[in-house]
């Protein structure tokens, strides 16, 4: 599909939107989140671009692992973006697995 700015510039694809924000994504139960990553640690620390969108997005849904099982937390990375470990800030929010491309 065509790409297009968002109201941020971003282009994203046009076309049907299934979810605009978390509350969408819960009521479609969703199952899986692609989150992107500049670089990924071992433990699921993930570097963004800094802009917190997928942090705020993410805290809204419970951990993978927990009883209540949210929505498995996928990044897609290359193998040198794989790291032991990078800092992190209370409000960071891992990811439960990576895919290297």
């Amino acid at each position: 599909s065509p790409l297009k700015p968002d109201v941020r510039g971003i282009p994203t694809p046009a076309g049907n939107v299934v979810a605009r924000n978390a509350a969408d994504l819960l009521a479609i139960n969703c199952r899986v989140i692609i989150v992107p990553a500049l670089r990924v640690a071992k433990d699921g620390t993930r570097l963004g671009q800094g802009g917190g969108y997928y942090d705020r997005l993410l805290r809204h849904f419970p951990s993978h692992a927990s009883i209540s099982g949210g929505p498995l937390r996928l990044t897609i990375v290359n193998e040198s973006e794989v790291f032991d470990e990078l800092p992190s800030d209370p409000h960071d929010q891992r990811v439960d697995r990576w895919v290297i491309a």
